[in-house]
């Protein structure tokens, strides 16, 4: 009997099970069988042959595919500051909301000045969006697969896409005609007792990957906005983990997971039935070829025809990092965007990806590590352990062609998201968590890497920082840094790190609430995008969208300086979770958000109490480090009645604000944003 086994499944089975058979399945820490000779460098080491190739890939996938126990699972138990765009008619508008200056990155609306260029489901729309005449819809770009995001480089627009090819292959189990367990909690009891042995996996199973999945790549010549046509249309296997715009070349980060035969996982606690079941799953194995494990692409012409095809990754161009990091393939695909018809580069890792940051000349990819402690038979009252986690780092060259990975490191803890990473002077600086705040175990930790060979070395660390407490958020700017945490108030840390070898906390300061994004306002000032939050005994809940600036002249002594707080509990803004939601023009000191607002009609009972939809739509602001923050208007839009919007962006062109989505586009003048809104919808 089978089963279907997406990501939900996986969360209800019993975190020992979860753990044994990700170790299984993927054998993260395998031997090195069939890793190559040939050209090797200490940090990219590379594969002399095919056999070679698929060698290391079985080995990392099935070091040791065994199932496990029927008889255990049945027991009970820089933004703000960054230059505008310029078109060649002298209009300042507003781009994407940036990490790095210099390092675009996707958006689902972009703007030269004259045109936006609008996502949508199928098609990117082309809508007139000059100041001095009317909105209009100039044209249309049909594409076959979801709109995710797009690059705008000149007279080309690059737009990543999800190929509407049908569901991909969904991972399957062999269950042996059994039931899972049922879900149980952190602290729930199982069988066993903790081992000296700590078993040690990269991310295991990556089952939010869809074997077979595909990322389309489609780029349009939009030389002539009203009759766009395409250039080539590129299907690469895999899912897009993130991409860069990096000095005219288009850089992009998919993972690859194959199509896989249905594994057994359960046996009945017996040897014999072990073994048995560990060999079918072996011979299951066994029986692909290497291209079945290998992605591959095609490349489409203007009219759809398919001109080229084949391998994605040529066996030469795939590397292993020194460490084994798991049996996924991350591909990395530049593409020069002076030439978008010229030939591809590609590199292949052979490794598990969580997150991408990229600077001028690095690229940096990271993996999440979790260490488990093994169980051996014991009494039925010992607790499940919490994994510890590691976070594995790779550095690539981006000056090379394809890309090359020159170091790796490994430091202690999970990062938050990209802005937990920040390079500065050939130095990278990593901000990480360790433990877990609910049982007050929680560590954070900055952590100075600096290349040394093929090594990524820790040159200097602050540990041990807010004990009890995790990252919110996280900034690396220049030669400081800054970081939230947070479990009943915020704590914003001011760190030195000019010295990176000795980096200091600096300075402190608590305020009620906590930052999700920190963003420069000139050298002297953060802004800081926010939660309130009120106390219930000893509970903090979320309210409403804080926005605040803290003066940081005295960097051993932050202030806040200016705050202002939208809507009640409820409140939610995209861009609290996403930095390219926040549209900036900084030679007006403009900013605009996406909000959905809930406001408390009356007064609320209790502190959880949710206050009533009222407003979905875009608010801007005049932002200042000497007046604050002052609210210039809000454009509504229409949401059908949702309890919380789609996504939205706001962008500026002249003295105009736009607010955009899929469907629609809003246009008022900055000096006046009250009704009636010049407003076109998208067909």
């Amino acid at each position: 009997m089978t089963r279907v086994h997406q990501a939900h499944c996986l969360k209800m089975l019993l975190p020992g099970l979860v753990l044994a058979f990700m170790v299984c399945l993927f054998g993260c820490n395998g031997g090195n069988g069939g890793g190559g000779g040939g050209d090797e460098t200490p940090a990219a080491i590379h594969f002399e042959s095919d056999d070679a190739l698929f060698a290391y890939l079985k080995d990392q996938y099935a070091s040791s595919l065994q199932p496990d126990t029927m008889q255990t699972l049945r027991t009970e138990g820089d933004a703000i500051s960054a230059a505008p765009g310029e078109s060649g008619g002298g209009k300042s508008y507003s781009s994407t909301n940036l990490q790095e200056a210099g390092v675009d990155e996707s958006d689902l609306v972009k703007t030269d000045g004259r045109y936006l260029y609008i996502a949508g489901e199928n098609r990117v729309a082309i809508v007139s969006a000059d100041p001095a005449g009317p909105m209009y819809e100039a044209a249309v770009i049909k594409v076959d697969g979801n709109v995710d995001a797009m690059y705008l480089f000149g007279n080309y627009l690059a737009v990543l896409y999800t190929p509407s090819n049908g569901e991909p292959p969904i991972w399957i189990y062999d269950d042996a005609g059994e039931d899972p367990p049922r879900e149980m909690e952190d602290d729930s009891e199982i069988p066993g007792s903790p081992g000296d042995d700590v078993i040690k996996i990269g991310i295991g199973m990556p089952y939010w990957i869809p074997p077979k999945q595909e990322t389309g790549l489609l780029i349009a010549d939009i030389g002539i906005p009203h009759a766009p046509s395409i250039v080539r249309d590129i299907r690469i296997d895999g899912i897009l983990i993130s991409s860069r715009l990096n000095g005219g070349r288009l850089h992009l980060v998919a993972q690859f997971m194959p199509d896989l035969p249905p594994i057994e996982i359960w046996y009945d606690g017996s040897e014999a039935d072990k073994n048995m079941l560990t060999a079918r799953n072996q011979a299951a194995l066994d029986a692909m070829t290497i291209d079945d494990f290998i992605p591959s692409y095609n490349i489409a012409d203007e009219s759809g025809n398919v001109v080229e095809k084949g391998r994605l990754i040529p066996t030469e161009n795939f590397i292993r990092p020194v460490t084994p990091g798991g049996g996924s393939i991350v591909s990395v695909i530049t593409l020069d965007m002076a030439t978008p018809s010229g030939e591809m580069a590609r590199t292949g890792l052979v490794a598990d990806i969580h997150h991408v940051y990229a600077s001028t000349q690095s690229l940096y990819l990271a993996a999440t590590i979790a260490e488990y402690p093994s169980y051996r038979d014991g009494g039925p009252d010992i607790r499940w352990v919490p994994p510890a986690f590691k976070t594995q780092i790779y550095r690539f060259d981006l000056n090379q062609t394809p890309v090359t990975l020159v170091a790796e490191g490994t430091v202690e803890g999970e990062l938050l998201n990209q802005f937990s990473l920040g390079e500065y002077e050939n130095v990278l600086r990593v901000a990480t968590t360790t433990g877990f705040a609910w049982d007050g175990s929680s560590l954070n930790h900055v952590y100075c890497l600096e290349p040394e060979g093929d090594k990524l070395a820790v040159i200097g660390a602050v540990n041990d920082i807010a004990p009890g407490e995790r990252l919110y958020a996280a900034r690396f700017m220049g030669p400081r840094g800054f970081l939230v945490t947070f479990v009943q108030i915020d704590p914003l840390f001011t760190l030195d790190l000019s010295d990176p070898r000795t980096p200091l906390i600096i300075g402190e300061l608590k305020v009620p609430g906590y930052s999700t994004y920190i963003h420069p306002l000139g050298p002297d000032h953060l802004l800081t995008l926010d939660r309130d939050v009120a106390l219930d005994g000893e509970t903090p809940l979320e309210q409403g969208i804080q926005l605040s600036i803290f003066d940081i002249r005295n960097f051993a002594d932050p202030r806040l300086k200016f705050s202002t707080i939208i809507g009640d509990r409820g409140t939610w803004s995209e861009a609290l979770y996403n930095h390219k939601a926040l549209t900036f023009l900084p030679e007006q000191n403009l900013m605009a958000l996406p909000v959905d607002l809930y406001e408390n009609t009356i007064t609320p009972e209790n502190p959880w109490d949710y206050g009533d939809l009222t407003f979905n739509g875009l608010y801007v602001y005049r932002v200042s480090a000497e007046a604050g923050f002052d609210l210039l208007g809000r454009l509504p839009m229409e949401t059908s009645g949702k309890y919380y919007s789609g996504w939205m962006r706001g962008v500026f062109i002249d003295d105009f604000v736009y607010a955009v989505n899929a469907d629609m586009v809003k246009k008022a003048g900055i000096a006046d944003t009250s009704e009636p809104f010049e407003t076109l919808k998208i067909q």
